[in-house]
């Protein structure tokens, strides 16, 4: 296994715990979408309780600095959306690159993001839920 310079690590611990970590593209419309193929329940953008990594926001930072090779290639803007949908298990499904850098760093990120543990599930009026969830990763 390659060793990562510790540097790089921080900075990508720091990032993933910061203010910057949010869902993106939220409105205050509730919005669902229809998966083709998956499930026939709804799933929805805007909730009452988003979806959550288990252990919280450091926790997931903690994931992905230690399973993230950071590619080297030198760029001057360094984020990657990924979008998955969490269902009511709190598993992942449809995991894709929602706004892409590189074809090295997309592919990372990608890989990394389907190797993610299930989530806590949202929910919305007490009722577990479907939810469409865009993650930013930034080296």
């Amino acid at each position: 296994m390659k060793s990562k310079p510790m540097k790089s690590t921080i900075f990508v611990l720091a990032i993933l715990t910061g203010a910057g970590i949010q869902t993106f593209g939220q409105d205050t419309q509730h919005k669902t979408e229809q998966t083709p193929g998956q499930s026939s329940e709804p799933v929805f953008m805007v909730v009452e309780k988003q979806p959550e990594f288990p252990g919280g926001k450091f926790e997931r930072s903690k994931f992905f600095a230690q399973n993230l090779n950071i590619p080297k290639i030198a760029k001057k803007s360094r984020r990657v959306l990924v979008s998955f949908i969490v269902n009511t298990d709190g598993s992942l499904q449809d995991v894709v690159i929602a706004k892409g850098l590189s074809p090295e760093y997309d592919k990372e990120v990608l890989r990394v993001a389907q190797s993610m543990p299930n989530w806590i599930p949202g929910s919305q009026s007490g009722k577990l839920i479907r939810v469409k969830y865009i993650l930013p990763v930034e080296f």
